[in-house]
């Protein structure tokens, strides 16, 4: 039956009236087929989902459906109230409500009025309960990973403590060992036998020594103790004597190693020794990804108040998701088939930051590396 204080026309407007008037009643329209039609806000804040077209009866418990019945099927135009346990939660816990009701056009107005002050406080409590064990839970697992970091740093502390120790020890004999072999050379008077093995030796040596000098600049530059020793450095006569270094090396593994540099290069304000352990860093990871038969270059460039340090390889190239994480202490790279530290990179880093430079990867799968050290050819600022 429709309202009888209410033209057709007007049902529209009286409906949308009713359900923009409150944020705090829910309100709901039910048609005569008893299906929701529409619904404030506050219905979908109580009720935590959208009732637009669900049967009028998902608005109680199954027991409290006769009592809505009821109200709905009221046709005097009077409004007619009931109290309603509505919209029960996940738990099954409803909110009490007093609901009005009376007709409006074919279909039904509901105001809804909270009435539940014991089921919400009995919510709220259980909330509470819940978020008061949860906060005890985070506590504990807080004191513990303290605990655990606490224990992590003294390990780092220790481990840095045992690289540094360590290292410098080892300097010494692998010097001898040097020192020895280079002598034997020298003397002469080896069969061939003799010398292959004297190469070997040395060979091995001062590839054990270049990684004992890694370990120990690792651990400065993890103790913040990196320091330079700054003086004019030709790049061109460094880039020299690195290619020298590593031509025994290229020539085991087959690698054919090439120089591109004027006989005297840009100077810069560096740390020779530093710098020259970079650049013997890049060399020796070309050498390791480069195949036989392959070819590395090493160059020196000019450009506007910079000097650039290039060494380019033809080996298998990097994807652009490994380019990154390559320069992280003791990563490989996936087409790393060679036997490595993976801490070549990181020095090399470490000291292009030192000296205030920066440096480039440029590579794809299948094309090589070509790694570019930009350094200012006046003295830069140290860094932070």
């Amino acid at each position: 039956m429709s309202d009888p204080r209410v033209a057709p026309s007007e049902l529209a407007d009286v409906l949308a009236d009713y359900l923009d008037a409150t944020s705090v009643l829910a309100v709901v329209h039910v048609d005569a087929d008893g299906m929701v039609t529409d619904t404030n806000a506050a219905v979908e804040r109580l009720a935590g989902r959208s009732l637009a077209g669900r049967p009028a009866r998902e608005l109680v418990r199954v027991e409290q459906q006769p009592v809505l019945a009821r109200l709905l099927e009221a046709t005097d135009g009077r409004w007619h109230r009931a109290t309603l346990g509505l919209f029960p939660d996940r738990r099954g816990i409803p909110i009490d409500f007093a609901v009005s009701c009376r007709p409006l056009g074919p279909g039904r107005l509901l105001i809804a009025e909270p009435l539940g002050a014991t089921a919400v406080n009995e919510q709220v409590l259980s909330l509470n309960a819940e978020l008061a064990a949860a906060q005890r839970r985070i506590s504990r697992q807080n004191t513990e990973l303290a605990r655990h970091n606490d224990a992590l740093r003294e390990l780092d502390r220790l481990k840095d403590a045992l690289l540094a120790n360590v290292s410098h020890d080892l300097r010494t004999p692998l010097t001898a060992i040097l020192g020895y072999a280079e002598l034997l050379r020298r003397r002469g008077g080896l069969n061939d036998q003799q010398a292959k093995g004297v190469a070997v030796i040395e060979r091995n040596a001062r590839r054990l020594l270049r990684l004992v000098s890694d370990l120990l600049l690792l651990a400065q530059v993890r103790a913040g103790a990196l320091r330079l020793q700054r003086e004019s450095v030709d790049l061109s006569q460094l880039a020299a004597e690195a290619v020298e270094s590593a031509r025994p090396l290229a020539d085991h593994a087959a690698v054919t190693l090439e120089l591109d540099a004027a006989p005297h290069g840009p100077v810069v304000d560096a740390d020779p020794l530093r710098l020259g352990q970079l650049l013997d860093n890049l060399v020796d990871n070309a050498i390791k990804f480069t195949p036989a038969g392959g070819t590395i270059t090493v160059r020196v460039r000019s450009g506007a108040g910079t000097a650039m340090l290039e060494v380019q390889d033809t080996g298998p190239g990097l994807p652009d998701d490994e380019r990154e994480s390559l320069f992280e202490a003791f990563a490989r790279g996936s087409t790393a088939d060679a036997p490595g530290t993976g801490l070549g990179l990181t020095i090399v880093r470490a000291v292009a930051a030192a000296h205030g430079a920066t440096i480039d990867l440029d590579s794809e799968p299948g094309h090589g590396a070509r790694f570019t050290v930009t350094l200012r050819t006046d003295r830069p600022p140290p860094p932070d």
